[in-house]
């Protein structure tokens, strides 16, 4: 698949989750991806969870968590899961 097409597919998946489109990976500095890896590694938050909390792609995460010389979990604490999203972005927190 053409990287153009391959894009615009991203980015309508991202539209139809009503979800801000993905960042630039190249765009975050040595410490936010550091920070993004050691959630994923250490508090064992979901490539999903984590790809939705900070715009940003899962394949981008999974090649950080490699540059760092750690491997991904095999189990999660919080995952995709609607209460997990919930307690780790504050997304559709209810409105009182």
């Amino acid at each position: 698949m053409p990287q153009q097409q391959q894009q615009e597919q991203v980015l309508e998946t991202y539209f139809m989750k009503r979800l801000p489109p993905p960042k630039d990976p190249n765009g975050f500095s040595a410490e936010e991806k550091r920070k993004i890896v050691a959630q994923c590694t250490e508090e064992l938050i979901s490539l999903v969870a984590l790809e939705i909390k900070h715009s940003v792609d899962a394949k981008a995460i999974r090649s950080w968590v490699r540059e760092e010389g750690k491997r991904l979990p095999t189990k999660y604490k919080l995952t995709s899961s609607l209460s997990s999203l919930v307690r780790i972005t504050g997304l559709f927190s209810p409105i009182y």
